[in-house]
């Protein structure tokens, strides 16, 4: 049996769901997911913050668009503190003098982040500035929602979907997946992420140069006392590094 459908929009992180979402509305729509829940690789392990500053001129632009699209339960004020080390001071300045059109920013000297940021190894940081407005984003609650709004509309979700061949034929893709389901779609929406060369290359499509990278974070205990409601998020100057607040670790 083959599924037919106007759109397949393949991956099912924050980028599929959410085109799926907007169109859904409008069209016949299915999400294909290769894993066996969306949301599952770079949304799932995302930094899941919101801040105007962060990214080049473009990204910002987008941000301070799109955060009106954003339910008010999905954001909580979190502040983040990007630190530098003596040798990073003139990087992170160049970086202030850029960034503090977009929104407020406070300056800081050594003593200032240690009394903020009490987790950092005394002496590390010789300047940092502060976004008080950066926001934590509880990108599973967003995930849902897009899932709800897409299956409110009528399109539907596909886990375990791994794409494995597609042909074209008579302005029809037919997607076929290792297991030997079928979609037949007239547009598809190519949204697999980090994958998105290898589904790309299926279709005969030429490659943009993606490469999966795997991501390292380590979870631990934070010192006693430390009040993690009132952490801020820290970011080092050259983004090698970041530390956060998640699930009361």
């Amino acid at each position: 049996m083959v599924d037919t459908v106007d759109i397949a929009v393949i991956g099912g992180g924050i980028a599929g769901l959410s085109v799926a979402a907007e169109l859904a509305p409008h069209a016949r729509v299915t999400v294909l997911e290769t894993e066996d829940q969306p949301g599952y690789h770079a949304t799932g392990r995302s930094a899941a913050i919101f801040a105007h500053n962060y990214g080049d001129g473009m990204i910002r632009a987008l941000s301070a668009w799109s955060e009106g699209q954003f339910a008010s339960e999905v954001l909580s004020t979190r502040g983040l503190i990007r630190v530098a080390t003596a040798a990073q001071r003139d990087r992170l300045r160049a970086l202030y003098e850029d960034m503090r059109h977009d929104t407020p920013l406070d300056w800081l000297e050594a003593d200032a982040v240690a009394a903020a940021v009490p987790l950092l190894r005394q002496g590390h940081a010789d300047c940092a500035f502060r976004n008080p407005s950066a926001a934590d984003m509880d990108v599973g609650q967003i995930v849902a929602d897009y899932a709800r709004g897409i299956r409110a509309a009528g399109g539907t979700l596909g886990t375990g979907f791994r794409v494995a061949s597609a042909r074209r034929a008579d302005g029809v893709w037919r997607v076929t997946s290792e297991k030997g389901a079928e979609v037949a779609a007239a547009i598809v929406v190519n949204a697999a992420g980090a994958w998105a060369d290898q589904v790309a290359a299926i279709f005969d499509m030429r490659p943009l140069g993606l490469v999966p990278k795997r991501r390292s974070a380590v979870t631990f205990d934070a010192p006693p006392g430390t009040d993690l409601r009132a952490l801020p998020m820290i970011v080092d100057a050259d983004e090698q590094f970041y530390l956060k607040p998640e699930g009361g670790a």
